[in-house]
């Protein structure tokens, strides 16, 4: 806070006085309630009768306070810091989106093992890959095609896997888009 007497009340002694106390070269201006520029306090403040002399002296005292000064200095240290903030972040994102990219450059290398998933999934009758897989429940296992099994069930009342004399078929729920994509591996 900047304590002023009353024989300091002219615009040059206020505006150098505030300068002193903030320490720096900037130029301060003062104003009025209407943002007026001052250009004189004596002609301003002897029209001030009052309630409206008082409002002005608190004007003065809010403009001189250095509140104003302190709380955008504070916004400029908190807005620096998340500029910092940020900056670390963006060269973490960096590194990660480099690990990324090396995890996507050797997914490229890597082959499936097909001939084991294609023999996990080849029919026990046509030995290509199931279409319309079928369950067993017997032997709890995906055993072929839905047409090549229904054929079997015609000519064979055992299970084609296990030989067990009661199977029970089922037809796989929402695995056949996965064979179908099976099917089109090279």
């Amino acid at each position: 806070m900047i304590r002023f007497v009353e024989s300091e009340a002219s615009v040059p002694l206020i505006t150098g006085k505030v300068k002193l106390a903030m320490g720096d070269s900037e130029e301060y201006i003062l104003t009025d309630p209407l943002e007026m520029k001052s250009l004189s306090l004596k002609g301003q403040l002897g029209l001030c009768t009052g309630s409206r002399m008082q409002e002005r002296s608190m004007l003065l005292r809010v403009l001189l306070s250095g509140n104003g000064v302190e709380e955008a200095q504070e916004a400029v240290h908190t807005l620096s810091n998340k500029v910092e903030e940020l900056l670390d972040a963006s060269q973490g994102l960096e590194e990660v989106t480099r690990k990324i990219s090396d995890i996507v450059a050797a997914s490229h290398d890597l082959v499936v093992p097909r001939p084991e998933v294609t023999q996990a999934f080849s029919c026990l009758i046509c030995r290509e890959t199931m279409t319309g897989p079928m369950f067993s429940s017997c032997c709890r296992s995906i055993v072929g095609c839905r047409l090549c099994v229904e054929e079997w069930r015609i000519t064979s009342p055992q299970c084609l896997k296990c030989r067990d004399q009661e199977p029970v078929y089922t037809q796989v729920a929402g695995l056949s888009a996965a064979l179908v994509a099976l099917r089109a591996l090279p």
